[in-house]
């Protein structure tokens, strides 16, 4: 009984210390994790610092960036009055020295009136409009009523697009239409040994029928090897309106087409080199008397893109009065001419008109979503900006030296109403019957142009080494 006892205090003893050893095993363990994890964590705490503090340097230098654009580049900027008077060149405006100030726009002014054609041959996708035209054609080859454009959709039509652009080219309110020459396109003309004119550009009038069809391909077809303008999802807008502007430059505008000599405005459109010393492009070439290709580094520097902005305001209750009035208006002369509906039969009075009832259900609901969309605090329009738009530089000289890439919503947006007013100078009795499709165009090419937009800065913007700058810019304040 005894020894029982004993062993009994014994085991219970035994239990007890290797539970005490088993407790301290798992103490010590944990404590040497935590140790380890405590390491871990401090590592990520530095880390994490670090990415603060790097962060924290971009936002500064950002910031700082910022503020030297609108110092040096936007409070120094000329104000352009009319818009369209300057020359709307691409974004790196040709990266031109000297830092002269200019209006820049994603694709520049060809880009625009891109913009506006596309949006005709969204708006009449059908050619349902040419039916009358190509039934007097048929009737009578050499009628005077075929002679001038009778609705948009005809004026698309090379027999009168062309002369259309030739005359809007040789009336440009700016200088010229500047392009910059790719690598690309650059290595197709080399093959030809061009001479250069005056200014230095490319006479292009000399090419023999063999080197023009291969200039036309790269031209047209390959769109300059322009990467904006191979974006471009309508190819007959793009087709027709560089197919007039190759032969202009090359002098091949058939004859008689319009009033005018066209070789009096070749000098109007230009394709251009970066100026010397100036490399936009990374690029190989071969020196003379060597056989080894060297690689020419891009050393542009550019470290942001700016964008000019209009600045938005809320309409006023007159505002809004008087676009409901315009509205009237413009439904009423749509009304001219409609056939009246037909007389209700007598016995036919009190029947239901379950069509009847929907339209004025649906009738009512369009009204009151109509009422609620012209509350003043949602109806937010961008300020007259007076046909002014600023033109800047895009580059700054201080301690480390950089330029920025340019576009400037207002400019572009001028450039494509004046191709509209140009298209209803044309058309001004079509553009009269038809009140609500002037606004429509604009709205489409608008359109089209910011999702352009968009996409180029979503492609090639990040937020520290190439960020999108913003800038709301009431041009008139400028002057």
């Amino acid at each position: 009984m005894t020894d029982q006892i004993i062993e009994l205090g014994i085991n219970s003893r035994k239990l007890a210390h290797a539970q005490t050893l088993a407790a301290r095993a798992d103490r010590l363990q944990k404590e040497e994790k935590d140790l380890a994890m405590a390491d871990v964590r401090q590592k990520e705490r530095r880390a994490a610092r670090k990415v603060a503090r790097e962060t924290r340097a971009k936002e500064q230098a950002k910031t700082k960036m910022r503020d030297e654009i609108r110092r040096v580049l936007i409070d120094k900027g000329t104000v352009v009055n009319p818009a369209t008077s300057f020359d709307l060149l691409d974004i790196h405006g040709c990266y031109e020295k000297g830092n002269k100030q200019f209006l820049g726009a994603l694709g520049g002014q060809l880009q625009q009136l891109y913009y506006v054609v596309n949006a005709i041959f969204t708006c009449f996708n059908d050619d349902s409009e040419l039916q009358e035209y190509y039934r007097k054609m048929n009737e009578d080859p050499k009628s005077d009523s075929l002679k001038n454009p009778t609705n948009l959709r005809e004026l698309m039509l090379e027999n009168f697009f062309m002369p259309f652009l030739l005359t809007s080219i040789k009336e440009l309110k700016g200088e010229e239409l500047k392009f910059l020459i790719s690598p690309q396109l650059e290595a197709v003309i080399a093959g030809f040994k061009l001479t250069k004119n005056s200014s230095g550009d490319y006479d292009f009038t000399k090419l023999t029928q063999e080197q023009y069809i291969a200039f036309r391909h790269a031209f047209v077809e390959q769109r300059m090897l322009n990467s904006t303008y191979m974006a471009n999802k309508g190819e007959r807008a793009m087709e027709m309106i560089l197919s007039v502007l190759c032969m202009i430059l090359c002098n091949k505008v058939p004859k008689g087409i319009v009033s005018f000599r066209t070789d009096s405005i070749i000098n109007k459109i230009r394709l251009v080199h970066a100026p010397r010393g100036v490399e936009p492009f990374t690029r190989t070439e071969i020196p003379k008397g060597s056989s080894e290709p060297v690689t020419i580094e891009k050393n542009t520097n550019e470290r942001a893109v700016v964008r000019i902005l209009v600045p938005k305001r809320t309409m006023t209750l007159s505002e809004i009065n008087a676009e409901k009035e315009q509205h009237k208006d413009e439904d009423g002369e749509e009304n001219k001419g409609a056939v009246s509906p037909e007389p209700v039969k007598e016995g036919d009075k009190d029947k239901p008109d379950s069509k009847l009832e929907v339209h004025n259900d649906e009738k009512r609901s369009a009204q009151t979503n109509s009422r609620l969309s012209r509350v003043p605090s949602e109806r937010i329009i961008m300020q007259d900006q007076e046909d002014k738009a600023l033109a800047i530089g895009n580059r700054i000289n201080l301690t480390t030296p950089y330029m920025v890439l340019v576009m400037n919503q207002f400019a572009a947006r001028a450039q494509r109403l004046d191709y509209v007013e140009q298209m209803k100078s044309k058309l001004f009795d079509w553009f009269h019957e038809n009140p609500k499709m002037h606004k429509k165009l604009l709205e489409i090419a608008e359109e089209e142009a910011e999702f352009t937009d968009r996409a180029f800065i979503e492609a090639n913007c990040d937020e520290y080494n190439l960020p999108c700058l913003e800038y709301n810019v009431h041009t008139p304040d400028h002057e």
